[in-house]
C-alpha cells in the first residue's frame, strides 16, 4: 500500500473531526503523542519486540527468524521446511504493506529484495498459521468495540479480502482473546486511539498474530457507520452485537475503477449497499443488512462484478 493510498484514508476522515493516523510511513507523523509515550509503543512498531513480549507472557507465537542476510533466512526456511511462510518487514506496518505469503522456496529472493529495497534492515520470516477463523478485535477508549471475521485476499500479498461484523464467538474463545488483550493495557487504555488485535483461531485456541493502531479502517468512520445504521465506534460494544445490523467491508485490488459506478454497484447489491470508495486501482465497499443470507448473496454478486473488472 503506497503512501498515496494513505492520503485517501486521510481524506476520508477529513470531515470526521478525527486526527487521522495509521501504521504506515505516510501516517506516522500524525501519531497521537499519548500513543508515542506509551510504555508499550515499541510493541506496535517492531514485530520482533512484539513476538518476544508475547513469548515472555507464555503466549503461543508462530515460529520465526529475523535477519538482514538472505542466506540466513533461506537456511531457516530449508530447516523449517514447511510452506507457506510469511515474509515481512521488521517494522510493523498496516494493510499488508511489505508483507508476503511464500508458497515455495523460489519466491524467497524476489520478496526479500522487494522488502529490503523499500525498508532496509532486518526481515522477518515466520510460519503461516492456517486457522479455523481469523478474527480482528478493535479497542477504543479502553473497551472492545468491534469483533470482525477476516478473510485474506487470494494472492501472495498478505491483505484483506473482506471483514464481516459483528461476530459472535463461543464464550471460551472470546474470553481467552480478551484475557490476552489485557496484557496490552498500556495501549488499550489510551483515549481516542483505535487498537486492533489480530487473532488466528486454531484447534488449540486463539493465537495473537498482530497488533496495529490507527484509523485505516473505513468502518471506523462516523459517516460510514451512520450510513450502515450502526452505533458510532465509541458507543459500540461487543455485548450489543446481537442488536446491530450485519456489515461487510469488501476490498478489491488491481481493478478498473473508471468502470465502477454507484448504479452498477446497486444492481449487484440494491438493498445492502451503504458506502463505497475508489482510489488508484483499489475499491472498498460497505454492505449492511439485517439478513445474513442477503449479505452473503450481495457480497457474491459484488465480487462477481469486480472479477469482471480485473480481467
Amino acid at each position: 500500500m503506497s503512501d498515496e493510498k494513505t492520503s485517501f484514508f486521510e481524506q476520508l476522515y477529513s470531515d470526521a473531526s478525527l486526527q487521522f493516523f495509521c501504521d504506515l510511513p505516510g501516517g506516522r507523523d500524525k501519531t497521537p503523542p499519548q500513543l508515542c509515550a506509551s510504555s508499550q509503543f515499541a510493541l506496535l512498531t517492531n514485530r520482533q519486540k512484539f513476538r518476544e513480549f508475547c513469548s515472555s507472557q507464555q503466549l503461543t507465537v508462530p515460529q520465526y527468524t529475523v535477519s538482514e542476510q538472505f542466506a540466513r533466512l533461506s537456511a531457516w526456511a530449508v530447516k523449517f521446511n514447511r510452506f507457506p511462510l510469511i515474509m515481512k518487514s521488521l517494522t510493523n506496518l498496516a494493510d499488508g504493506r511489505a508483507c508476503y505469503i511464500l508458497k515455495a522456496f523460489r519466491e524467497l529472493p524476489e520478496f526479500f529484495d522487494q522488502i529490503a529495497g523499500e525498508f532496509p534492515g532486518p526481515v522477518m520470516l515466520e510460519e503461516f498459521i492456517s486457522p479455523k477463523a481469523r478474527i480482528e478485535i478493535t479497542f477504543f477508549n479502553g473497551c472492545p468495540r468491534t469483533v470482525a471475521q477476516v478473510s485474506l485476499d487470494k494472492s501472495l500479498k498478505l491483505r484483506h479480502s473482506w471483514r464481516a461484523f459483528p461476530v459472535r464467538l463461543p464464550a471460551p474463545v472470546i474470553n481467552r482473546m480478551l484475557e490476552i488483550t489485557k496484557l496490552f493495557h498500556a495501549l488499550i487504555s489510551l483515549q481516542d486511539v483505535p487498537i486492533r488485535f489480530s487473532f488466528a483461531v486454531t484447534a488449540t485456541g486463539p493465537v495473537l498474530t498482530a497488533i496495529n493502531s490507527g484509523y485505516n479502517r473505513p468502518e471506523y468512520h462516523p459517516g460510514w457507520r451512520q450510513a450502515a445504521g450502526i452505533l458510532p465506534l465509541a458507543e459500540s460494544g461487543i455485548e450489543a452485537a446481537a442488536t446491530e445490523k450485519f456489515c461487510k467491508i469488501l476490498h478489491f485490488y488491481e481493478c478498473r475503477n473508471d468502470e465502477i459506478s454507484e448504479s452498477r454497484l446497486k444492481q449487484a447489491a440494491e438493498t445492502s449497499l451503504r458506502q463505497w470508495a475508489c482510489f488508484e486501482d483499489q475499491a472498498v465497499i460497505m454492505l449492511a443488512s439485517e439478513n445474513t443470507a442477503t449479505l452473503l448473496e450481495d457480497s457474491r454478486r459484488v465480487a462477481a462484478l469486480f472479477k469482471h473488472l480485473v480481467e
